[in-house]
């Protein structure tokens, strides 16, 4: 039977916080017209919330449903929740792609040949032995409730066309139970043993390929750092037109995770993308209160006196900074760029110090099952620090 998917957000009638929901209806079939008793995550009040077909439709925090009504309206005195909007907007917008055809973030130490499109062929070269060993591992994880990990990891060798031999790893989503998409295609390379990243990326560069780089940088740090930090003072510049700098928002939507990420810019930048995303139809203000709103802007931080530019992967043990002249765009002007890789306290006092802004930026207690990493035809759960990339 043929099925539509709608989602909704609905308005708590205590306090307006958000409820989101997709609403499942049978194209040509019965639908049964229920709804739920829902208790706000916000206030811990209940509500009723007409929804069709109760049973089959659903919400990410199915704790929140506490009874399905079959029939509509209930039989009782509880309010109804105040609004419920009909959207297409794409609550999560992340989408990686590792671009091959943009300079090589890695590159061998030795001879100084790109590394990526190797690192990339290796593994194609053992994508089939690795599927079928991803679906025995899966197969296990989900029959026993083992150790779980929110990434895999996964190390292949190769060998350089000056015979130096590299380690290529790859990261990818667990999705267990979702193996319908080949762990291949899920692959996104994280790091290259042999590489050396400071020697890399302490040069002069376009503006173009200073975002490229920034771009397989933020992949890397998505993967192997608990937080990201964006420090630009300005998206674009005053001169570009509206589009332009909305292709440089829909550049960081499309690359940075909110529940991970922080920007810090200043207020201009703010107040600039909420006047283009009121000229395109919505107001900013009014997502905001349906909690549709782009969380990278809604979470953003604000400083008024800096003009660094710098992007950073932080963890408990060590950061990654590139620093540079440019600001967020794209061109053909040559800028300089600067990596470090440093201890978290230096980063600590030589950046966050300095620029005095009380930025939170949580980190993660790691484990011993964080990392489940296959090398040589073998998985295993280890810890971050005992990965590959501390070589």
């Amino acid at each position: 039977m043929n099925t539509e998917h709608v989602n909704f957000v609905a308005l708590c009638p205590f306090c307006q916080a958000p409820f989101h929901y997709t609403q499942v209806k049978f194209k040509g079939g019965e639908n049964d017209y229920g709804g739920w008793k829902v208790k706000c995550d916000n206030c811990c009040k209940d509500f009723n919330l007409q929804a069709l077909n109760p049973n089959e439709s659903f919400t990410n925090l199915p704790r929140q449903i506490i009874e399905e009504y079959l029939d509509w309206p209930p039989d009782n005195d509880i309010p109804r929740a105040t609004a419920s909007v009909r959207h297409n907007v794409e609550r999560r917008k992340v989408k990686w792609e590792y671009n091959l055809h943009a300079p090589s973030l890695y590159v061998c130490r030795d001879c100084l040949k790109p590394l990526d499109i190797m690192s990339y062929d290796a593994l194609g070269r053992k994508k089939d032995s690795l599927q079928s060993a991803w679906l025995r591992a899966e197969n296990y994880l989900l029959a026993s409730n083992g150790p779980s990990s929110d990434r895999i990891f996964v190390s292949i060798e190769f060998d350089c066309d000056c015979t130096k031999k590299h380690s290529a790893i790859f990261s990818a989503n667990t999705n267990l139970g979702a193996s319908a998409v080949p762990i291949y295609d899920r692959c996104m390379l994280v790091h290259v043993s042999g590489a050396d990243l400071e020697d890399r990326l302490n040069c002069l560069a376009s503006k173009s390929d200073v975002m490229d780089l920034l771009e397989k940088l933020i992949i890397r740090w998505h993967c192997i750092f608990d937080r990201i930090l964006l420090a630009t003072p300005f998206i674009g510049h005053q001169w570009m037109k509206s589009n332009e700098v909305q292709e440089i928002w829909e550049w960081l939507f499309k690359n940075l995770d909110p529940d991970k990420v922080t920007l810090l810019s200043r207020k201009s930048t703010w107040t600039s993308f909420k006047k283009i995303q009121n000229e395109s139809g919505i107001g900013f203000e009014e997502l905001e209160r349906y909690d549709l709103e782009d969380k990278i802007v809604s979470s953003g931080a604000t400083k008024q006196d800096f003009h660094a530019k710098f992007f950073a992967g932080i963890s408990s043990e060590r950061v990654e900074v590139l620093s540079g002249s440019a600001n967020l765009l794209r061109g053909p002007s040559i800028e300089n760029i600067s990596f470090r890789c440093m201890r978290k306290q230096s980063f600590d006092a030589k950046y966050l110090a300095v620029i005095k802004s009380n930025l939170e930026l949580p980190l993660k207690r790691r484990t011993s099952s964080d990392v489940l990493l296959y090398k040589e035809g073998k998985w295993l759960h280890t810890f971050y620090s005992d990965s590959p990339w501390y070589d």
